[in-house]
């Protein structure tokens, strides 16, 4: 039987449990309300500027850098009028990785600007050189070696194994297997600091084996790169300063390369074609179109010894070439 007293107990206890209810709500309540509304300040547009619109902090956009590469084919047989071309250019103001190995390897460059332009430009004419075809590239301001891979400009493709040989910068003889890939100029540049559309330009080939897609996702895929530093030079531009870059003439042989020692035999018992570093990066096969002078009763005359006569073209299929690139500073775009 419940007593009072028992009654009065049980109406304390709901009455502390209803209590109890009640500040947990009342907590709860607290802290699930959302963050008052903060009014915005009323302000005139008065006074504004375009820079108050801008964010605090933005990423400063890098310098861009413009070239246009003009690419030249001249027949092998022509090449040695070349030596007129590189003699007249400067090397004073180019750094070289090491001359010597530089030369040692058959390669040629030198610096021109808007006085030497129409000697090159006729000495070309007088060689045979077509133009191939003018790229444009744009280089991105170098902000490091680690940073800044820089930009490449495709020369051409190896489609088989190669034993390439060349000197290295120490001047010993070595030879490398390149397995089917891409040959390319490596080009890194930069503002001169103070010096207003000065720019400093490194270049440099390379070659990079074919990728496989598949394999180059994943992490440590080796790419197979390769930079020939024998190769690499340096130097300042300025607008409408231009660098020609070929073989020298003498290290380039007028005659077809169809000897028997252009091939050796692999350990496999694969066929493997051995070209000197100059070849692989200047020398190549195509058509051109040679001019010809027809006088008296159709006897046909070379252009370029001077005799006069109607002219004409014609394609000469499947001839020896050498290639030239002549890149010519375009200027800086902040």
């Amino acid at each position: 039987m419940l007593t009072l007293e028992g009654q009065f107990v049980r109406i304390v206890s709901m009455r502390n449990f209803v209590w109890l209810i009640f500040i947990f709500v009342f907590f709860g309540s607290i802290v699930g309300c959302d963050e008052p509304v903060k009014k915005r300040p009323v302000f005139s547009p008065n006074g504004i500027k375009i820079t108050d619109l801008f964010p605090e902090k933005s990423e400063k956009q890098p310098t861009a850098i413009n070239f246009k590469i003009l690419t030249f084919r001249i027949p092998v047989t022509n090449y040695g009028g070349m030596s007129g071309a590189f003699n007249g250019l400067s090397r004073d103001l180019m750094r070289f990785s090491n001359q010597k190995s530089f030369k040692a390897n058959g390669f040629a460059a030198g610096l021109g600007n808007s006085e030497t332009w129409q000697s090159v430009g006729n000495c070309l004419r007088k060689v045979g050189a077509k133009r191939k075809k003018i790229s444009t590239l744009i280089i991105y301001e170098d902000i490091g070696e680690d940073q800044y891979p820089g930009n490449e400009f495709m020369i051409g493709n190896i489609s088989s194994n190669t034993l390439v040989s060349y000197y290295d910068l120490s001047g010993n003889s070595r030879k490398m297997n390149l397995t089917p890939g891409l040959l390319q100029w490596r080009f890194k540049a930069r503002k001169i600091a103070h010096r207003r559309g000065l720019v400093q330009v490194k270049i440099e080939g390379l070659f990079k084996r074919w990728r496989d897609t598949k394999l180059s996702r994943l992490e440590g895929y080796d790419t197979g790169e390769i930079v020939f530093k024998p190769t690499s030079m340096v130097m300042n531009m300025n607008v409408g300063d231009f660098v020609l870059i070929g073989a020298l003439p003498r290290a380039i042989f007028s005659e077809p390369i169809d000897d028997e020692n252009r091939f050796v035999v692999s350990p496999d018992g694969d066929s493997i074609e051995q070209m000197r570093l100059v070849e692989l990066f200047f020398r190549t096969r195509g058509d051109v179109i040679m001019p010809k002078v027809t006088e008296g009763k159709g006897k046909e005359v070379q252009a370029e010894k001077g005799i006069t006569g109607e002219v004409s073209y014609h394609r000469v299929k499947d001839v020896d070439i050498v290639e030239v690139f002549l890149i010519v500073c375009m200027g800086v775009e902040n």
